[in-house]
This record gives C-alpha cells, sequence and structure tokens, in this order.
C-alpha cells in the first residue's frame, strides 16, 4: 500500500480556526487505519513555500516581495541560507542533537530566492506512531522550536505533500 496526503495549510480552517501557514492542522476525508509497525511517512514536495527573511522583528512584505520573518533567538543577513525544521505529530521522534523530536524534514531556505517548488529525490522515510489518523498537524519551525511567522498568498497556496508506504525490510 502507498499513496500521497496533500496538506495545503489552511485545507481545514473550518474545522482549526488557530492555524498559521507554520502551524497547521489538516482534517483528512476519513479516518486512516494503519498498521503502525508497518507504515512510514516521508515530505516529498513543498508547493509555494513563502520567502523569507530572519531580520524583521515583524511580517511584512518588502518592495522585493519578499517575506520578512523574527527569529527571536538568532538574527542572520539577508540572503542568506536558514533552516525551516518540519515537524510532524503523526511520525515517531527522532534524534536531534542531544534531544528527540517529531523531526520530519530540515529545508534550507535562501531568505531571498523564491522556493516555488521542491522536490525530494531521496525522500526521508520515517515510521508513523499512530494506528489511526483522521488528522495531521504541521509546525514549520526555527531550530529552538519556535515557529516560524510565514505568509502565504491565497493565489500560491503553500502546501506540503506526503508519501505514506510500508516499510521497507532491509532498513539500517
Amino acid at each position: 500500500m502507498s499513496f500521497y496526503i496533500y496538506l495545503p495549510w489552511d485545507g481545514s480552517s473550518h474545522y482549526f480556526k488557530d492555524n498559521t501557514t507554520s502551524n497547521f492542522k489538516v482534517k483528512l476525508p476519513e479516518i486512516l487505519k494503519l498498521n503502525s509497525r508497518l507504515m512510514e511517512i516521508a515530505l516529498v514536495e513543498v508547493i509555494n513555500f513563502p520567502v523569507c527573511d530572519l531580520t524583521s522583528s515583524s511580517v511584512s512584505r518588502s518592495e522585493s516581495s519578499n517575506y520578512i520573518v523574527k527569529n527571536k533567538f538568532r538574527q542572520q543577513e539577508e540572503g542568506k541560507l536558514y533552516n525551516a525544521f518540519i515537524r510532524c505529530d503523526v511520525i515517531q521522534p527522532q534524534i536531534y542533537g542531544s534531544s528527540f523530536m517529531n523531526l520530519l524534514r530540515i529545508l534550507s531556505i535562501n531568505s531571498h530566492e523564491p522556493s516555488k517548488h521542491l522536490s525530494f529525490e531521496s525522500p526521508f522515510y520515517i515510521p508513523i506512531d499512530r494506528k489511526e489518523m483522521n488528522s495531521i498537524q504541521i509546525q514549520i519551525c526555527d531550530e529552538t522550536g519556535s515557529c516560524l511567522k510565514l505568509q502565504s498568498s491565497s493565489l500560491d497556496k503553500f502546501t506540503l505533500v506526503l508519501h505514506v508506504r510500508e516499510r521497507r525490510k532491509n532498513r539500517i
């Protein structure tokens, strides 16, 4: 069994009123019954990830239509790479440094180049820790765990694409 799940950030805003582009929950059309010991999930595509800077204390649009984002623990120069930690509530925690986190993937984002479409040839599959899923929550954070303040245009809907499959037998 293998299938894709498309998660537009605002796909369930009528169910989850507090959804933001960096912390959102999507209600699935039906409860998925899985054998969690045999299933894994990966982020395979990112569509319309907002362009971001980490140099201002508020979210706003600059003249060049870049988005400005505050990272309260670290500021970086314009045009540099920063890491966006994609966290997901349905996976087993992964080791990150000296702690565990439900980390799906780390994206290196250039603050001045649009990331309209990111596709991963070698997705990182993470074991699912649920037997049933009726929703999936995504958080896009900095390395401290603080959610990034992102904006998404209604014309360019920010969407994550996940692939669910049976676990491979030859895992290292």
